[in-house]
């Protein structure tokens, strides 16, 4: 170990996520070398980050990472955290080295520049495989009094103008880039002209998607958060606390609602994806029609609430994207030998069912 930080044994380093991150990340499996965090984050509920701001090591993460990697089938992995250990240790360039071997898709969620340092592996994974890197940004340098609030709740990052030449950085050298617009500070973050002004800089940096996801504060991790906001934002507490009310959770519902659809016009102005495309190309050739068409339900799924659906067709969106993702044939070559008969085999309602062969007849 090169630096001054301590190690710790853990039994696994890849995490296997039993259905993928559908319409967001697209995600499937994570891994990290470093447990804990530096950053300090007032919202974060990461579970790994203990109760201080340390970072230690995890011990043989790089050849951990190598063994486990090989045992699996190919699918989106998330990499991270860029912690500044990392400036030394080099262990995440390790592993990026790993995946490029192995020929996975990646996708990278990251505040840090550090990133940056490794872009040739990255650009390698991108033209190679498939890679996205989401910078996590909520405020725009066009807009500084903002920033300066909302990095109260993240006091060990970097600035928004350095998060933005990450993705600058990214864009110059071909790899899909854009922002993660996660979560978003209610009453502080979410104003029209905030959101406006990250997604104007987000197109300027060449960033090809915007992604906006609300602030989740439970119990026990939100006593940070609330501190935070009662030290600097004290006239704003009982607001946000009437949001977060368990009683009435059709308000936070309705405030979620409209800022994907603020989002969703603002993204058609400035020409910008609200989601990541799912890559499939890494899949078996007769599995790709499913995770196409479960593409489409995910993503149904997701922007339900910003398209007037109820909770109980997002739900049944989300199963129908998992039924599919699960799949060990190909649908529509068993929709081509039954017909309707193979949809209501999966016990579908009438109205999935005539969905679902809508989608299908799309790519047959």
């Amino acid at each position: 170990m090169k630096g001054k930080y301590s190690e710790i044994k853990v039994d696994k380093i890849i995490k296997k996520f039993r259905n993928i991150d559908g319409g967001w990340s697209w995600t499937k499996y994570i891994a990290g070398p470093y447990l804990g965090c530096s950053f300090g984050c007032a919202y974060c509920y990461n579970l790994e980050n203990g109760e201080d701001d340390s970072v230690t090591i995890k011990h043989g993460a790089v050849d951990k990472f190598r063994r486990e990697l090989k045992e699996l089938p190919k699918d989106v992995i998330t990499l991270g955290d860029y912690q500044p250990a990392e400036a030394g240790e080099r262990l995440l360039r390790a592993m990026l080295k790993i995946v490029a071997e192995n020929n996975f898709p990646l996708h990278i969620i990251e505040k840090s520049p550090l990133v940056v340092d490794d872009i040739d592996i990255i650009k390698q994974i991108s033209q190679n495989s498939w890679a996205a890197i989401s910078v996590s940004v909520t405020s725009s340098p066009d807009d500084p009094d903002t920033s300066a609030g909302l990095n109260l709740f993240e006091p060990g990052t970097a600035t928004a103008t350095d998060r933005f030449k990450i993705m600058s950085e990214m864009s110059k050298q071909k790899i899909l880039t854009g922002a993660y617009c996660v979560p978003v500070i209610p009453f502080i973050g979410d104003s029209a002209n905030t959101i406006e002004a990250v997604i104007k800089s987000t197109k300027e940096a060449g960033g090809k998607y915007f992604i906006l996801g609300g602030l989740v504060i439970p119990e026990p991790f939100d006593q940070l958060f609330w501190k935070t906001l009662k030290d600097n934002f004290p006239k704003l507490e009982s607001k946000v606390k009437e949001l977060y009310d368990i009683n009435n959770s059709a308000k936070y519902l309705s405030y979620l609602k409209n800022l994907e659809v603020l989002s969703t016009k603002l993204c058609d102005k400035y020409g910008l994806w609200t989601h990541i495309p799912r890559p499939i190309n890494h899949y078996p050739k007769k599995l790709r029609p499913n995770k196409s068409i479960a593409e489409y339900f995910y993503l149904k799924s997701r922007f339900a609430r910003s398209n007037g659906l109820s909770i109980k067709m997002e739900d049944a969106y989300l199963a129908l994207a998992f039924l599919l993702d699960n799949l060990d044939y190909n649908i529509c070559h068993d929709y081509q030998k039954q017909d309707f008969k193979a949809l209501e085999d999966l016990g579908l309602t009438v109205e999935l069912a005539k969905e679902l062969e809508g989608q299908i007849r799309v790519r047959l």
